[in-house]
């Protein structure tokens, strides 16, 4: 249930102010499909999509072990469970910060670390983001708008299957 099948075959290319962004390499995402089955119980088809990512992040040697990450459009910034961020090389900009996400509000340190995506064989060039660091392990790993989608192209068609992220060459114009 699974699935993002193919990529464009050519590059798409947008221009800023400041720079001319080619977009060439491009990393598959899936998309995560469950039935809310207190609602089918009830005769009632409620699915729970998540759009998912492979990650691994830059840790003192090498780079750990890939971890499904939600790619959440609607979250501000990235969050990561404690369990997550402690044992990758991390930068802390602020030693205390707060962030209201889902209802509820977390706790932790605003960082900044570095990850990669990961599709099959394809691995992206580093990323190195500003993240909600949490103090627990009580919410998922969510990648967030600001320092990815901010920089990176997404395209999602859940009708036919499919989901990527495509990576821009700057070039100064």
């Amino acid at each position: 249930m699974f699935g993002r099948k193919t990529f464009p075959d050519s590059a798409s290319t947008v221009t800023s102010r400041e720079f001319h962004y080619e977009y060439t390499d491009t990393i598959g995402l899936y998309f995560q499909k469950t039935i809310d089955l207190e609602q089918f119980q009830r005769g009632l088809v409620i699915r729970f999509i998540r759009l998912i990512g492979r990650v691994s992040f830059r840790t003192s040697d090498d780079w750990s072990i890939t971890y499904d990450a939600i790619i959440d459009t609607g979250c501000p910034i990235s969050v990561i469970p404690r369990s997550r961020w402690e044992n990758i090389e991390h930068n802390m900009i602020l030693p205390q910060a707060s962030l209201e996400l889902g209802g509820g509000t977390v706790i932790g340190q605003l960082g900044e670390v570095t990850l990669r995506f990961h599709y099959n064989n394809d691995v992206s060039p580093p990323i190195t983001i500003k993240a909600h660091l949490l103090d627990g392990d009580d919410r998922p790993l969510i990648l967030g708008f600001e320092d990815i989608l901010t920089d990176i192209r997404l395209v999602s068609d859940f009708v036919v299957d499919t989901a990527y992220l495509e990576f821009p060459h700057r070039m100064v114009e």
